[in-house]
């Protein structure tokens, strides 16, 4: 990270957050509360467990904006989110668009009760929260914790999880939860869920839900192999693909919309 975008970051923080030494003090391990509740200058509250570096999602969704194509979409009715976290981007499109349905899905346990504490405690209304992972396959997965980083909790196991914490989560295919929400077309599909994206979005070519997808964000580490082909897939199932960094942002040029 260069000194210009550190001095960047620093301003957008202390521009969003009201509380935002406490965030610095936490950021660089100053201070170790488990658990506190951060606060928004524009009112919105984050309860966050500062031992997980979960803090550092929220800052990078609201300041880094990965996720600018959401803001393109006319009027989005339906909204997915796919590794929901502690709710960063769930609420940020909550709140830009309050009379949309969004459905935010997190396979992590202890993400998964910060991110309803999280919507609880900004009164907000127009999200449902499902905790269970998105796969290509219906199956029970064994899920792998990172006690240190719980962005990089994964499904797939390497040689770091050797003795780490994990525990069997429920997981279902795209085209499983279209049928089960009576989903018919949806607007927005946002997908970090740490190595599974390709697989997922192969899986919903296969069974054609991938078509009835208007937009797309995918975040895919930008050296993995899996960049190159996910981003072929979409385009050869008519979305036009633009790179930001390890992220794919993807509009599909073939849906009509109802």
């Amino acid at each position: 990270m260069s000194i210009i975008h550190k001095i960047k970051t620093s301003i957008g923080i202390i521009r969003l957050f009201k509380n935002w030494p406490t965030f610095f003090l936490h950021y660089f391990n100053l201070k170790r509360n488990k658990e506190i509740v951060f606060r928004f200058r524009n009112g919105l509250k984050w309860h966050v467990d500062t031992t997980k570096r979960g803090f550092a999602v929220i800052s990078d969704v609201w300041i880094q904006k990965p996720y600018k194509l959401l803001f393109e979409v006319n009027n989005p009715k339906i909204i997915l989110d796919f590794g929901a976290h502690i709710g960063s981007f769930s609420i940020m499109a909550a709140k830009k668009y309050p009379n949309s349905k969004i459905y935010a899905f997190e396979a992590s346990n202890e993400n998964f009760l910060n991110l309803q504490k999280n919507i609880k405690i900004n009164n907000i209304k127009n999200i449902r929260t499902f905790n269970i992972g998105i796969s290509d396959k219906n199956a029970i997965l064994r899920f792998f914790i990172n006690e240190k980083n719980t962005i990089l909790n994964t499904f797939i196991n390497t040689a770091q999880f050797n003795n780490s914490k994990n525990y069997k989560v429920r997981c279902k295919k795209l085209s499983t939860l279209f049928n089960e929400l009576k989903i018919k077309h949806c607007d927005f599909l946002k997908l970090d869920v740490e190595g599974f994206e390709y697989r997922i979005l192969k899986s919903s070519e296969k069974n054609g839900v991938l078509k009835n997808i208007g937009a797309l964000t995918a975040e895919i580490d930008v050296t993995s192999s899996n960049f190159k082909k996910t981003t072929a897939l979409l385009n050869r199932n008519g979305f036009a693909t633009s790179i930001n960094g390890d992220i794919i942002n993807a509009k599909n040029e073939r849906r009509i919309k109802p």
